[in-house]
């Protein structure tokens, strides 16, 4: 099977902005308001800032909460098969504090 690009596998199961099943963060409908009022960045452009130009497949996503501090943790694998986890600041898009960069 042929990857497909991360924002198009966003879009299509929903997943654009949710958070993970396991997260204690903000439910699916507290995160698109979040996203909606510009809060956090929508999390395709997030993990398409890191992943580049090829296509990923997405394994898990979080988003959390840190007292009013969003995270989203994410794990995909990159073009090449090569795990990827990140842990991103949802606001800014930046590595989140110690995640460091990009592995």
């Amino acid at each position: 099977m042929r990857p497909i690009p991360l924002s198009i596998f966003l879009v299509a199961t929903g997943l654009a902005g949710q958070a993970g099943a396991e997260s204690r963060g903000p439910d699916q409908e507290e995160a698109r308001a979040l996203r909606e009022r510009g809060e956090i960045l929508p999390l395709a452009s997030v993990v398409d800032r890191f992943a580049g130009a090829d296509p990923v497949r997405l394994l898990h996503v979080e988003l959390r909460d840190l007292g009013g501090e969003y995270l989203y943790q994410v794990e995909f694998l990159d073009g090449a098969g090569i795990l990827k986890k990140l842990r991103v600041d949802a606001r800014t898009g930046r590595p989140a504090h110690g995640a460091g960069a990009p592995r």
